[in-house]
């Protein structure tokens, strides 16, 4: 059975790197685990293990955050 989830990394911490899950749960992976491009706020997804970038989807989650802080900002 494939199973797929969105995960996005929070941070780096030496060689690892801290992902944190859609229900706000986080967890520790080896940083070498993630694409060698990966960068912090990207979002990936993990199936069967295996982590992947999607762009898509980290810049769909990225506009949504810049639209709140514009609305946060008007007030």
């Amino acid at each position: 059975m494939t199973v797929k989830q969105y995960v996005t990394i929070d941070r780096f911490e030496g060689a690892l790197a801290v992902l944190e899950d859609e229900d706000g749960g986080t967890r520790a992976v080896p940083r070498e685990a993630l694409p060698a491009n990966a960068a912090e706020s990207d979002v990936l997804f993990e199936e069967n293990g295996v982590f992947t970038l999607d762009p898509t989807e980290t810049e769909r989650r990225r506009e949504a955050a810049r639209q709140l802080m514009a609305r946060l900002r008007r007030g």
